[in-house]
């Protein structure tokens, strides 16, 4: 029994994944910014915002 891997496969599939992984953490790191803009805002008021920002943060 052997195996066979072929080396020009193997680095696009871990070009691809690291791709999806940069893309990943992009999306993240947007949604913690907007989450945190969110709880900062003071325009926004009232029982079901003051709610939602002790929800997220």
């Amino acid at each position: 029994m052997s195996l066979n891997m072929y080396l020009g496969e193997v680095q696009s599939q871990t070009q691809s994944m690291n791709a999806i992984c940069n893309a990943t953490i992009q999306s993240m790191e947007q949604a913690i910014q907007s989450i945190d803009a969110f709880a900062i805002d003071t325009v926004l008021q009232g029982q079901t915002y003051s709610s939602a920002k002790a929800y997220l943060v």
